[in-house]
């Protein structure tokens, strides 16, 4: 009776020994998948901050060029005007 109650221990300690290091690798998996897409994140926080800049840079110099013709014509303007 001793013997079998032994096995019986034995494969279930198998069996959760072999679950133990599926959940385990899994767990590896997960933590360097994590490590990745931190990374991936930093990427395209840098990308986006440079296209951001980028897009503020060229709206100001689209600006300037709209208003800078308009600032041009203003001592023609005057000398209608008198």
């Amino acid at each position: 009776m001793f013997l079998l109650q032994f096995k019986r221990y034995v494969n279930k300690l198998r069996s959760k020994s072999t679950v133990y290091k599926k959940k385990r690798q899994m767990l590896s998996e997960l933590r360097a998948e994590i490590g990745v897409l931190s990374r991936t994140q930093e990427i395209l926080k840098q990308k986006d901050e440079k296209v951001n800049r980028h897009l503020v840079s060229s709206t100001t110099v689209v600006s300037l060029g709209k208003f800078v013709p308009l600032f041009a014509n203003v001592p023609q303007n005057r000398k209608k005007i008198k």
